[in-house]
C-alpha cells in the first residue's frame, strides 16, 4: 500500500475527516494515533483508537462511501493515502492481502466489542 500511496501528516486535533463526508480515500497508519468518534450536541464519543498499522476508513468499502464517524488525530500523525478504488484493485489481485484484511476488520470488530 505505502509504494502507491502519498503521505500526509497530521497534528494533534486535526481531522482525517468528518462525519458524514464521502470518503475517497483509505489512509494507513506509518505512526500516531487516530480517534474514530461520533460527534453528539458538541461531545465526542469515542468509538475506537487506532494506532500505527492499523488502516482508517476500510469500512467504507462495504458502505455507500458515506462515513459515519470522524477521525481526529490524537497524537501527532503520518498516514499513507490511497484511493478507495486503488485498493479495491489491490484487493482484488492479491489474495493473501485480502484474507489480511479479513482479519483485520474481525480484529476491529473484537475491539469494539470489548468496549460495550
Amino acid at each position: 500500500m505505502k509504494a502507491n500511496s502519498d503521505v500526509i501528516t497530521l497534528e494533534i486535533g486535526d481531522y482525517l475527516f468528518v462525519e458524514n463526508a464521502a470518503l475517497e480515500n483509505v489512509y494507513l497508519i506509518e505512526y500516531g494515533e487516530v480517534n474514530l468518534v461520533k460527534i453528539k450536541f458538541e461531545s465526542k464519543i469515542e468509538l475506537l483508537t487506532q494506532v500505527e498499522g492499523d488502516i482508517v476508513g476500510v469500512d467504507i468499502l462495504f458502505k455507500d462511501g458515506v462515513c459515519n464517524y470522524s477521525a481526529i488525530a490524537s497524537k501527532s500523525c503520518k498516514l499513507y493515502k490511497m484511493s478507495i478504488a486503488d485498493f479495491q484493485t489491490i484487493l482484488s489481485k492479491q489474495k493473501a492481502t485480502s484474507l489480511e484484511l479479513v482479519k483485520y476488520l474481525c480484529s476491529l470488530i473484537v475491539e469494539m466489542e470489548k468496549k460495550d
